[in-house]
């Protein structure tokens, strides 16, 4: 159910262009943080040359985008709003379930994104010089 939203909100985005006036956010969905996942273990064997693949580039990621919007899966039941944040360096997720995960138990289920995100853009731009530290993470 929760890809169907992203996948509505994203066609309503193109669709509506006019709507959406901040251009620097992109609803990427449920799919760009699995496939992360999938990747993340060769990721881990060589990161500096590790390329994820042209699939990504079907996200439309462009420079001038700071935001994007996804979900996780937690426990295969609960799902974490996810915002990643390029200007701050930043991965923030929401915990729709605060009664059953402490922010402390979630940090493993991002903590892949903040280290595979900053090397995937670097390689994705082809642009040595940017920053490939790991992203902070936060939790609401």
């Amino acid at each position: 159910h929760i890809e169907a939203g992203f996948e509505l909100l994203k066609l309503r985005q193109i669709n509506n262009p006019d709507l959406y006036l901040n251009k620097t956010v992109l609803v990427v969905g449920v799919k760009y943080l699995e496939e992360i996942d999938e990747l993340y273990g060769e990721f881990l064997d060589e990161k500096k040359g590790f390329q994820f693949g042209t699939g990504f580039d079907k996200y439309n990621i462009e420079k001038n985008i700071n935001l994007l919007y996804s979900a996780i899966a937690v426990a295969d039941k609960y799902w974490l709003g996810v915002v990643v944040n390029w200007e701050k360096r930043s991965i923030t997720t929401f915990n729709c379930a605060a009664m059953k995960f402490t922010d402390a138990s979630l940090v493993p289920y991002v903590n892949a994104y903040a280290m595979a995100l900053p090397f995937m853009i670097r390689n994705f731009f082809k642009d040595v010089s940017m920053d490939t530290s790991k992203f902070d993470k936060n939790c609401i």
